[in-house]
């Protein structure tokens, strides 16, 4: 166990030494060399990976589920961070003024794209259809992060229509639970169950379990956050860390139950109306 916390805190190291001198030319990089984040980042993972100057240490000892483990739940908490960011960068409303492109994208859009995909990866590596449709289901949706190389930065303010750019990140937090029903349909029947398993397991459980619990968690935390405000309970530091804390604890508790985290915390980012929050934050403490 200590083996792995070391070897997990060893790369953390790397990889905040790669955060810190990105962010030193991040301007150069994404405004004039037009490198996104995760391009960048890839580019050092190979580098610094087992395969180059072996700085990352991924080896595959007695230690190394647990490493993986850490590393996964790491990411876990990263992706909820994004995804709340993603959820109350969106103008008040606008999943239900939206709702028309929403559903078209991920409605025929995804399920295109899912089987494009599932036909490209079928004639690259020759598995069974089934098997085929599993992976397209995992690099179909776009998560926040990446989405965010396109919606955020100077380029984006100076090129990107407003109305794109709250599209691209209102289906980027949605998509991933779209997919779910996707990647478990061949799964399900790869594993011969029922078709009652995947419709209450899987749309019933995961997705709408995750939209609902999100969207309750969402307005509970707003109600109380405006009540304090109001009551002047609450000082600005606290304000600005509130979504933080309401990503932890989405993320916890649905992860904890087996629903979908990622839509829940967009969700509740959605209808949190995080601009409101902040402009009477910065009046009350005036």
């Amino acid at each position: 166990m200590q083996d792995a916390f070391s070897l997990f805190y060893r790369n953390m190291s790397i990889y905040a030494l790669f955060n810190l001198c990105f962010g030193l030319y991040s301007l150069l990089l994404k405004e004039r060399l037009f490198l996104t984040e995760p391009l960048v980042a890839m580019l050092f993972g190979a580098v610094c990976g087992p395969f180059a100057l072996k700085l990352l240490n991924f080896s595959f000892s007695s230690s190394s589920s647990t490493f993986l483990l850490l590393f996964f739940h790491f990411a876990r908490f990263v992706m909820a961070f994004q995804t709340m960011a993603a959820g109350i960068s969106l103008p008040r409303q606008y999943l239900r003024q939206a709702r028309k492109p929403l559903l078209l994208l991920l409605g025929p859009v995804l399920l295109g794209s899912w089987l494009v995909s599932a036909v490209i990866v079928y004639g690259v590596f020759r598995c069974g259809f089934l098997e085929a449709l599993v992976l397209a289901a995992c690099v179909t949706p776009t998560d926040p992060v990446l989405a965010s190389s396109i919606v955020k930065g100077r380029f984006a303010e100076e090129h990107v229509p407003k109305r794109v750019v709250d599209l691209i990140s209102a289906e980027s937090g949605i998509n991933d639970a779209a997919a779910l029903p996707l990647l478990y349909l061949p799964i399900c029947i790869l594993a011969h169950d029922t078709a009652g398993t995947w419709l209450v397991g899987v749309l019933l459980y995961r997705v709408l379990l995750g939209l609902v619990a999100g969207m309750a968690v969402g307005r509970l935390a707003s109600r109380l956050l405006k009540y304090s405000q109001a009551h002047q309970l609450i000082d600005k530091q606290s304000t600005l860390a509130y979504s933080i804390v309401l990503a932890t604890l989405l993320s916890t508790l649905m992860t904890s139950i087996g629903s979908s985290d990622i839509l829940a915390i967009f969700m509740a980012g959605s209808v949190f109306n995080w601009q409101d929050f902040t402009l009477e934050g910065s009046r009350s403490e005036e």
